[in-house]
């Protein structure tokens, strides 16, 4: 198996290198944030870092030269290089990476450029870095518009450069990162609640009640957008978003913005300050739980990437006629989602079952003579292959009704349904038809299966039309670790999962297998 690195980044604004020591000696790199927070005490803590450990390294803002610089100066003695194993650049301006980097080089062993969108790629590529870092919408502080998933797939296609993902990272979705092409992968929030964490009591205590999705995302266009967590009844989040908007088309409220977010960003949750932490934070508490020290952490997430990889290589899930096309009774393990207006005619749904996978018609808000014909016709087209139909759990009680019953007197192979309820599956599946629900949530996920539903889709919000607020690497990885909490014993092989969200070829399918 190739080469696999974990990163582990501090807290920004926090001048403590403890949780990047602890990472450095435990095989990782460890770095420490300088993109906020008192120069001369980061400078202190930086010099902490280097004398306790040798795969230490610095996160610096191409944006602030001058605080670079100063660090510089804080860690150089006798003209001598600084000595750091790795430097990561982040820009808000694409322009400010060439003088950072050349202020740099030289000081460090290896050279790293953070890349929030695909836009970023040939600037960050002409400072020539050793690699770069695919930094998602779903990370605190400064995004782009795409997830971790999406971006690394799109960085390891068009560049030569090692990459690693930032966003979305826990036991399985490291795995998966790992199977769509990254080098490795960077850890913060996730350890939020571990040991060596400089993080507050109180933002503690609101970390470890966060599932990932209270985290809120402002601004438009490169550069502009920020992930923060805001207290709720602290921070006026409506004013915020109203200036984020008009941001877009005023330079001078784009300045605004600018002022307003960097003054507000920090640690004290009572005092309405904006904390920089992204979806990530999902997976603080079952980390801290699990393994409680920065250390244990970086060896157990190593662990999951060979155990997964190894168990994907072994199982072949993906392979054609793999145990889910089996099920299915189709030649390989994949569906189509229903989508309206597109996926509602027999001759598509004819379509992808002569390409081998299980097509599902998009029933959407169509009445009934027009679902009966609907269902006629793909009948008469598909004959015995396995086909679905997908239906909106929300619509009016009336159609819900009406299509029901159109379903049970053409008894389609399938069904799966959006925004539902297990209730509403459940009927279904004792009509004979194996019914699929979409989860959108642990919380639910629990929920659902308690009441008795066993195929789930854990559809990321990557997807088009009705998603939830999680990022499939997010999403995946937090279901996959309640689901086999839940699934135990002899009915696990009761459960169907399919996993929906920037899964589009060869590539993006890997991870879907190494979850």
């Amino acid at each position: 198996m190739r080469s696999f690195d974990v990163l582990v980044v501090t807290p920004a604004g926090l001048p403590d290198p403890a949780m990047a020591i602890a990472a450095s000696r435990a095989g990782a790199i460890g770095l420490l944030d300088l993109t906020a927070g008192p120069v001369q005490e980061i400078s202190g803590a930086a010099q902490r870092l280097r004398t306790a450990s040798d795969r230490w390294g610095l996160r610096c803002p191409a944006d602030d030269l001058q605080r670079c610089r100063a660090v510089v100066d804080g860690l150089t003695r006798d003209r001598k290089p600084v000595g750091a194993h790795t430097v990561l650049l982040s820009a808000r301006t694409q322009d400010a990476l060439l003088p950072a980097a050349a202020l740099w080089r030289g000081h460090a062993a290896h050279l790293l450029v953070e890349v929030t969108g695909a836009d970023g790629l040939r600037a960050a590529a002409a400072v020539g870095p050793d690699a770069l870092v695919a930094k998602g919408n779903e990370t605190g502080g400064r995004v782009g518009e795409e997830t971790a998933f999406v971006l690394l797939q799109r960085l390891v296609v068009a560049t030569d450069l090692p990459v690693y993902a930032w966003g979305g990272i826990g036991h399985h979705s490291a795995a998966a990162a790992f199977a769509a092409g990254a080098c490795g992968v960077v850890l913060g929030d996730q350890l939020a609640l571990s040991t060596e964490s400089p993080l507050s009591d109180p933002v503690k205590a609101a970390v470890d009640r966060m599932d990932g999705s209270e985290s809120i995302c402002l601004g438009a266009g490169p550069g502009a957008q920020v992930r923060f967590y805001a207290m709720p009844g602290r921070v006026d989040v409506a004013a915020l978003e109203v200036l984020a908007d008009s941001a877009a088309d005023s330079p001078t409220d784009a300045e605004r913005w600018e002022q307003e977010i960097t003054r507000r960003t920090g640690w004290d949750l009572y005092a309405g300050q904006l904390l920089p932490l992204g979806q990530d934070v999902a997976f603080a508490a079952r980390f801290a739980a699990r393994h409680r020290t920065v250390g244990r952490v970086v060896q157990a997430l190593r662990r999951a990437v060979r155990e997964n990889i190894a168990a994907t290589v072994s199982s072949a899930p993906l392979a054609e006629g793999g145990p889910l096309a089996a099920a299915h009774g189709t030649r390989y393990p994949i569906v189509q989602g229903p989508m309206t207006r597109v996926s509602d005619r027999a001759d598509f749904a004819l379509a992808v079952a002569d390409a081998g996978a299980l097509p599902f018609l998009a029933l959407a808000l169509l009445r009934a003579p027009d679902v009966d014909a609907l269902l006629r016709e793909t009948r008469s087209a598909l004959g015995t292959r396995p086909w679905g139909v997908g239906i909106l759990g929300f619509v009016p009680e009336d159609l819900r009704q009406e299509q029901l019953a159109v379903i049970r007197k053409h008894r389609p192979p399938y069904a799966l349904i959006a925004g539902g309820r297990p209730d509403q599956a459940l009927q279904l599946e004792q009509s004979g038809i194996p019914t699929y629900l979409h989860v959108p949530s642990p919380t639910l996920l629990r929920m659902f299966i308690e009441a008795g539903a066993r195929r789930f889709v854990f559809e990321g919000r990557e997807c088009g039309g009705h998603v939830g607020p999680r990022s499939s690497f997010v999403l995946w990885d937090a279901m996959v670790a309640e689901l086999l909490e839940l699934a135990q014993g002899e009915h696990a092989a009761e459960y169907q999962v399919l996993l929906a969200g920037g899964i589009h070829d060869s590539r993006s399918a890997a991870p879907r297998s190494a979850s």
